[in-house]
């Protein structure tokens, strides 16, 4: 059983829509175009995803996406039924959700700042996939112009089952003039789009045969920027014809 990670988010008048990367939704080198996923949420995490697989989520509706998706980035967003949205509910009733205001633009998005990402990665075991795992790391790369308009490097473990994951930007360490700060305000900054893999003579420090690929070992994660998603909710309803 394969998976992946998300966020809920929602705009200014009040529509709700799950952010993940694209191939979490279809990715068609591996001829993967599911109908519907499977989605678990915080009330879940004492069970096995063998024994209970969530809430279903229709991608397509007579073969057609109900997704959007970006043109340039692995990014996509879908609205989100009512059912999920119940899962989702605390016990108040109140559904947390990231607004606009949660997404961090090119002043919050620059090489060494800290960062923190949340995931499913496949290779911790079963036993550990049924809440998301947190890892630290720092933005190892970017885009100068325009961070939050290209993909960014992060210097973290990331695996599959990491795909999707938010990565937020961390409450203290270093701020863009290279000082230290705590009680900066937490962004998010991206969302997981792939590992970037090492030659395995690299990682482990011998020859191996050619076809040998040792998942994750360069320790560097490929990041979508958040800021896009904004656009794709924007789309989204466009396409709706909602406002």
């Amino acid at each position: 059983m394969t998976g992946g990670a998300a966020v809920l988010i929602r705009d200014s008048a009040n529509n709700v829509f799950i952010a993940t990367a694209l191939h979490v939704f279809e990715e068609p080198e591996r001829k993967w175009a599911p109908e519907s996923l499977q989605i678990r949420n915080w009330r879940d995490e004492k069970v096995s995803r063998y024994q209970q697989f969530g809430s279903t989520l229709l991608l397509r509706r007579d073969g057609i996406p109900l997704y959007t998706v970006s043109r340039d980035l692995d990014l996509a967003v879908i609205p989100v039924n009512q059912e999920i949205i119940e899962r989702a509910l605390d016990d108040d009733r109140s559904l947390y959700t990231l607004t606009p205001s949660d997404v961090g633009d090119d002043v919050d998005i620059f090489d060494g700042a800290d960062v923190f990402i949340l995931g499913f990665p496949g290779l911790v075991g079963e036993e550990y996939q049924q809440r998301a795992l947190m890892r630290a790391g720092i933005i190892a790369w970017t885009d100068s112009s325009s961070p939050s308009k290209h993909d960014f490097l992060v210097d973290s473990r990331i695996f599959p089952g990491n795909s999707g994951g938010p990565v937020f930007s961390s409450a203290a360490g270093m701020t863009r003039d290279a000082s230290l700060r705590a009680g900066k305000p937490t962004r998010l900054l991206g969302l997981v789009s792939k590992t970037i893999n090492a030659k395995p003579e690299l990682a482990l420090g011998m020859r191996l045969p050619n076809e040998t690929m040792v998942i994750g070992a360069a320790g560097a994660g490929l990041i979508a920027p958040a800021r896009e998603v904004l656009n794709l909710m924007a789309q989204s309803l466009q396409q709706k014809g909602m406002k």
